[in-house]
């Protein structure tokens, strides 16, 4: 099946584009669309998504370039609003920011999470590429609150949250957030996900490091200190910082894991893929409500159990048994492949229900 839904995929993206369709996140989404309504088989659509994935540089989200951020003096504005030259699907840099919002109409009134993003990228140039969702994701209008989106940019923005794992698989992560994104629902979601797929790509790494000219290791920035799993620094490796953190955001992460495994395993030590192996939506809906965490949209709730229970069943068991090792293995090739396993696993949540 895999086989001949690739080539399918790369058809995809071949077809022609007009120059404003460079790079399009919606012009491609029009395209899948047309192409689940048009399939016989759910199976076969899942194959051709996933496969979409294993093709560098696919205009599957849209990132907004750091110049924008930069140049910005009062609140950034939403997806629709900003200017087309800002908006690109891919760049050497991409970041994910996870943030907690001021307000219902707008994420960030004070501009403090423009000044924090300000200043952890202080290093990159104006190219690089970052995603937050107010800015990546259609949005209502903020001043009047009325949904002016087109039924289409609607469809789009459901799609969309169903590739918030494959963005943060994709990016390197920025967790800004601290006391006020503590029972936050998609804060503490975002966060469960990216810790997750940084423990399996080490995971996957160690298990094959000598299939690697130069194996990474993916670290944890928490505050000032680097984070780094005991059990993966026995080989070489250059180190591949993958996410930063608030400390109060690891705390975070540790206190929603600990909960996990106080309630699996009365709290003995357990490791963590086996840990996640026993976890199904109804507890991860459970620990959502011990844990106090919240949505605007109550909908969100179902959702995000599903997403995660979902990348915890598909990560804590190997999925990579089937890619032919040859030799030394080129790791750019192996990453697009891992999001294209990723991808199988999130889109029947969401992007079935256009």
């Amino acid at each position: 099946m895999r086989s001949s839904a690739r080539p399918l995929a790369h058809q995809i993206i071949s077809m022609p584009y007009t120059k404003d369709e460079q790079g399009d996140a919606i012009v491609l989404f029009t395209r899948l669309k047309r192409l689940y309504v048009e399939a016989d088989d759910e199976k076969e659509w899942a194959q051709v998504y996933s496969s979409l994935f294993e093709i560098p540089d696919a205009p599957y989200t849209t990132f907004i370039k750091l110049g924008y951020f930069r140049r910005r003096t009062s609140p950034v504005q939403r997806f629709q609003d900003i200017p087309s030259e800002y908006k690109i699907s891919t760049s050497p840099i991409k970041l994910f920011v996870s943030h907690k919002w001021e307000a219902t109409d707008h994420p960030d009134k004070s501009l403090n999470t423009l000044k924090k993003l300000l200043s952890l990228t202080q290093n990159c140039d104006d190219d690089a590429a970052i995603w937050w969702d107010y800015c990546s994701l259609p949005q209502k209008h903020s001043a009047s609150g009325e949904d002016d989106r087109s039924a289409e940019l609607k469809e789009f923005f459901r799609f969309q949250l169903s590739l918030i794992p494959l963005v943060i698989l994709d990016s390197q992560c920025l967790f800004i957030w601290s006391g006020e994104g503590v029972h936050s629902g998609w804060c503490c979601i975002e966060l469960l996900v990216a810790q997750a797929l940084m423990q399996h790509l080490n995971r996957m790494i160690y298990a094959r490091k000598n299939d690697f000219d130069a194996p990474p290791l993916f670290v944890t920035q928490a505050g000032g200190i680097t984070q780094i799993e005991s059990d993966l620094v026995r080989f070489d490796h250059r180190m591949v910082q993958k996410m930063y953190c608030t400390e109060m955001v690891m705390e975070r992460h540790k206190e929603l894991i600990g909960w996990i495994n106080a309630q699996l395993n009365d709290g003995r030590p357990t490791p963590y893929t086996q840990l996640i192996k026993q976890v199904s939506p109804e507890f991860i809906s459970k620990m959502m409500s011990e844990q106090g965490l919240t949505f605007t949209n109550k909908a969100d709730r179902e959702v995000v159990a599903n997403m995660l229970f979902n990348i915890y069943r598909r990560l804590s068991f190997e999925p990579f048994n089937s890619f032919k090792w040859k030799g030394q293995v080129d790791f750019f090739t192996l990453w697009h492949y891992v999001k294209g396993c990723l991808g199988s696993c999130v889109v029947p949540n969401v992007a079935y229900n256009f």
